[in-house]
C-alpha cells in the first residue's frame, strides 16, 4: 500500500544502505579501474576504452530484458526480494574476476568480468531503483529516498576512496587499491542486502494487473515525451560526470601537477558532494525537481569553468574548483530518479512498467559511462598519449587533457540545462 504520511526513517535507512558498497562497485568502473588495467594490467589505453565500450553494448541487451523480466516474474516472497537475493552472488563472482586481476592480466578477465558484474548489477539497481517508487507516491519523499541512497553512496564512495589514498601514500600500486575496493564491496554487500530484504514492504503483483509484452512496454514508454526526456537528461548527466572521472588521475598529473595528490583530491571531491547533498534533498522537497535540477547543472557547469583558470602546481587553487564542482555532484544522481517516478505515475501501470522504466534509466547512464570512456581513451590514443609513461607528455596531450576534464562536461551541463524544463 503506497504512504500517504513520510516514509519511516527506518524504511529510508535500509533502502538507502545499500549505496554504500554500490559505491565501491560504479567507482572503480570509471576511475580506478580503467588506467589501472590500462597501465599496471598492461593493456593499453586503446584496449581497455575498446573492452569497457563492447561491454556497455551488453547492456543495451540486459537492461531491457532484465526490466521486462523483474516486473513479469514476481514470486511468493514479492516482485523484488528474489531478485536483490539473486543479484548478490552474482556480483560477488565479478568482484573477484575484476578486482582482484593477475598482473599482467589478459583482455578476456578484463571482459568476462565485466559480463557478469553488469548482469548482477544490473538486477540489483533496477530491482532497489522501482522499488522505491512503489513505497510513497510524495514527490518530495521520494527525493528523500533517493537523496539519501546518494547520501550513502557518496558516504561509500568517501569510504572508497580514502583506501586507495592512503594505500598510495604507502606506496601501493593501482592494483592493490582495487583489492582494497573489492573487500569493501564483499564485506559490506552482503550486509546491506540483508537489511534490505528484511526491512522493506515488498507486495505481490496486483490481480488486476495483466502482464504486458515486452515490445508493447517499449512502445508504451518511448511514446512518451516525458520519458524520453527524462532519459536524455540521464544520458547528458552522466556524461557530464564520467567523462571527467576516467580522466582525473591523467589530468591531476600532467595538467595540474598534483598526481602526488589525486586520491587526497577524489575525497574532497565527493566530501564536497556529500556535504551539499542535503542542500539539494530539502530544496527538491519543496521545489520541483526540474527546477531544481536545471540549478544544480548550473552549478556544475560553473564549477568545470574554473579548471581552465587553476594554475599547474597550485594544490590551493586545484582544491577550490573541485570542491566548486563536487558541490553539485550528487542533485542530478537522484533528481533524474525521482522524476522517472513520476513518469510512471502518470503512465497509470505502475506494475508492468516500473522495472523496464528504471532499466532503460539505468542504460542510459551505462552507455554515457562508457562511451565517455571509451571516446576519452580513444581520443587520447589518437593525439600519442599513453597512461603507462612510455612516451613523453607534450602540451598538446596536456591541452587535451584539459578540455576533456573540463570543457565537455560543460557542453554537457549546458545541453541538459537546456533540455529540463
Amino acid at each position: 500500500m503506497v504512504h500517504e504520511r513520510p516514509v519511516e526513517r527506518s524504511t529510508v535507512l535500509a533502502f538507502a544502505f545499500v549505496g554504500l558498497p554500490i559505491a565501491a562497485l560504479a567507482l572503480p568502473l570509471s576511475l580506478y579501474l580503467p588506467p589501472a588495467y590500462a597501465a599496471e594490467g598492461g593493456l593499453g589505453v586503446a584496449a581497455v576504452g575498446t573492452i569497457f565500450a563492447l561491454a556497455r553494448v551488453w547492456d543495451l541487451v540486459t537492461d531491457p530484458v532484465m526490466g521486462w523480466l523483474i516486473d513479469r516474474f514476481p514470486s511468493r516472497w514479492g516482485r523484488r526480494r528474489h531478485w536483490v537475493a539473486a543479484a548478490l552472488p552474482i556480483i560477488l563472482l565479478a568482484v573477484v574476476f575484476l578486482y582482484f586481476p593477475d598482473v599482467p592480466t589478459t583482455e578476456l578477465r578484463l571482459g568476462a568480468g565485466l559480463f557478469f558484474l553488469y548482469i548482477g548489477y544490473t538486477m540489483l539497481l533496477v530491482t532497489h531503483q522501482a522499488w522505491a517508487a512503489e513505497i510513497t507516491e510524495d514527490p518530495g519523499e521520494r527525493a528523500r529516498l533517493y537523496g539519501t541512497r546518494e547520501m550513502f553512496l557518496i558516504g561509500g564512495i568517501l569510504v572508497a576512496v580514502s583506501g586507495p589514498a592512503l594505500l598510495e601514500r604507502r606506496g601501493a600500486d593501482a592494483i592493490e587499491q582495487l583489492a582494497a575496493l573489492g573487500l569493501m564491496v564483499m564485506v559490506f554487500l552482503p550486509l546491506a542486502v540483508v537489511l534490505l530484504l528484511r526491512s522493506l514492504p515488498d507486495k505481490p503483483r496486483r490481480s488486476d494487473v495483466i502482464p504486458t509484452p515486452g515490445m508493447v512496454v517499449w512502445r508504451r514508454l518511448f511514446s512518451n515525451r516525458a520519458f524520453r526526456s527524462v532519459l536524455a537528461l540521464e544520458f547528458l548527466t552522466g556524461v557530464m560526470q564520467s567523462l571527467p572521472a576516467g580522466v582525473f588521475i591523467f589530468t591531476a598529473t600532467h595538467v595540474f601537477d598534483q598526481g602526488d595528490r589525486a586520491s587526497l583530491f577524489i575525497l574532497v571531491y565527493f566530501a564536497a558532494a556529500l556535504l551539499a547533498l542535503p542542500f539539494w534533498i530539502r530544496l527538491a522537497r519543496r521545489r520541483r525537481g526540474s527546477s531544481v535540477l536545471r540549478t544544480a547543472l548550473l552549478v556544475s557547469g560553473v564549477g568545470s569553468l574554473t579548471y581552465f583558470f587553476v594554475p599547474a602546481g597550485s594544490a590551493l587553487w586545484f582544491g577550490a574548483a573541485v570542491i566548486m564542482s563536487g558541490s553539485a555532484f550528487g542533485a542530478p544522481l537522484f533528481l533524474t530518479r525521482t522524476l522517472m517516478a513520476g513518469v510512471i505515475d502518470d503512465a497509470h501501470s505502475k506494475d508492468s512498467l516500473a522495472s523496464m522504466a528504471f532499466a532503460l534509466l539505468a542504460t542510459f547512464n551505462k552507455i554515457a559511462g562508457a562511451a565517455a570512456i571509451a571516446l576519452s581513451y580513444l581520443f587520447l590514443s589518437s593525439v600519442g598519449f599513453e597512461a603507462d609513461g612510455s612516451v613523453v607528455v607534450t602540451d598538446a596531450h596536456r591541452t587535451a587533457l584539459l578540455w576533456l576534464f573540463a570543457g565537455s562536461p560543460i557542453v554537457a551541463a549546458a545541453m541538459a540545462h537546456r533540455l529540463c524544463r
